[in-house]
């Protein structure tokens, strides 16, 4: 299983507990505290990533969320392919 295919087990709506997402929830946001455990990186990391743009957002109220096919993509798209 490749980081697309975890993404997808992983990522969930913010407000669904521990429930599983399946594909059509990678449209869904999810929270920074999510992506954070997605991604195996801090809070600070996942900031540093917002002020570089590396990964689009939204801010509601003072709280970030982030679109689960844009955490996918980016998994995707630094996926080192076997030869």
């Amino acid at each position: 299983n490749g980081p697309p295919r975890q993404a997808e087990r992983v990522i969930r709506p913010c407000h669904a507990g521990t429930a599983k997402v399946r594909p059509a929830d990678l449209g869904r946001m999810i929270d920074s505290a999510d992506v954070c455990r997605l991604l195996n990186i801090t809070k600070r990391t996942l900031q540093t990533y917002r002020d570089k743009r590396i990964l689009p957002y939204t801010n509601v109220g003072g709280k970030f969320f982030y679109r689960g096919k844009d955490v996918a993509e980016y998994l995707k798209n630094r996926t080192v392919k076997n030869q």
